[in-house]
């Protein structure tokens, strides 16, 4: 139930909630983007979570709304997806559409089956804005400028993470440290990032311009981010936005499936203890860094329906190959595969 108390904790005006029913289609500073994302959380306080990852450059929030039937922490089997917008502070598309997505996602749940069943199949966490402060600084329309894409240091944030191929800094602005923090703390299977300016769709490894975000979610984090770029204007008018929402939608729905692609399950010892940290290999699928189980002994791997050969590998214990035939996902669920090492010549415990 929502209570003027509760709108209190969260600084939100009874007023703004009753003015505020539906999400315009306009543009949205910092601050009624915060109002907007507290708002939904009041209204849906049941399935939705929201949290800072950290505060920009010029000291504001970097909100996420996350999106689930826990959103509160993490389930074992639940895949962790991540939609990213405004990276580029003046492509604004990808800000607004996310707003939207939002509005959708919580306004179908239990009304929409298929939204219903998205949701309560993952762990969908949502930043609108990763550069609030170029946001400010750019304007509309403009279509192809760069006023306002780098952040308040004048930095471009995807060209500041660390690059697999090429000499890095090691100086990130603070944007780039609070996203690279929420990466490795999560286990992200899937991610979107959402740009302007052209009509692309771009899949790991990233192109020759060395600090992107992609590359760092795919090696470090074990996550497979596909970069969007959303619309050919970087930011046009207010009232294109209808446009570019009702041409994205769909998409952005049906992407939410593909965290259900593959592979999913736990490692565990032969007493049911998780294996932390055990490399989850799959032949001539080299990866620059391997694919590790969590701290819960668990894995995700996104692929397509196949057959497979999976070698498991953990200090302490003999190595496990295992061919594996992977369909299409049913059921909101990549198929469940757990795999149980067995110790390599000394019993656990003994030294």
């Amino acid at each position: 139930m929502v209570t003027w108390r509760l709108l209190q904790a969260f600084g939100l005006p009874f007023t703004l909630l009753a003015v505020s029913a539906v999400l315009d289609f306009g543009y949205h500073d910092a601050v009624l983007l915060e109002h907007f994302l507290k708002r939904m959380h009041v209204m849906h306080p049941t399935i939705t979570h929201l949290y800072s990852i950290g505060r920009s450059t010029g000291d504001v929030e970097l909100w996420v709304l996350v999106i689930g039937k826990n959103p509160w922490n993490h389930t074992i089997g639940i895949p962790e997806v991540k939609y990213v917008a405004n990276i580029h502070g003046n492509e604004a598309v990808g800000r607004e559409v996310v707003l939207h997505f939002i509005e959708y996602l919580l306004e179908g749940y239990g009304q929409n089956e298929e939204l219903t069943q998205l949701i309560d199949s993952m762990r969908l966490h949502l930043l609108p804005s990763m550069n609030p402060d170029g946001f400010s600084k750019a304007y509309s329309p403009d279509c192809n400028g760069v006023n306002g894409r780098n952040n308040q240091n004048g930095k471009d944030l995807n060209r500041n993470f660390p690059d697999p191929f090429a000499p890095w800094d090691g100086f990130p602005e603070a944007e780039t440290k609070a996203v690279m923090r929420w990466i490795k703390s999560e286990w992200f299977v899937l991610s979107v990032s959402l740009h302007g300016g052209a009509l692309v769709a771009s899949y790991p490894y990233d192109n020759r311009s060395p600090g992107g975000m992609q590359d760092f979610n795919y090696v470090w984090g074990q996550c497979m981010e596909v970069t969007l770029e959303v619309s050919c204007c970087k930011y046009p008018e207010g009232d294109k936005l209808k446009d570019f929402w009702d041409e994205n939608r769909p998409a952005l729905q049906a992407f939410l499936h593909k965290a259900h692609l593959g592979v999913k399950g736990l490692v565990l010892d032969r007493d049911g203890g998780a294996v932390v940290g055990a490399n989850v290999l799959v032949s001539d699928r080299n990866n620059l860094l391997p694919f590790n189980t969590t701290e819960h002994g668990e894995y995700f791997r996104l692929l397509l329906p196949g057959q497979y050969n999976f070698t498991i590998m953990a200090p302490g214990f003999k190595p496990l190959t295992q061919t594996i035939l992977l369909s299409e996902p049913r059921n909101f669920s990549a198929t469940r595969q757990d795999f149980i090492l067995e110790y390599n010549g000394k019993e656990k415990g003994e030294e």
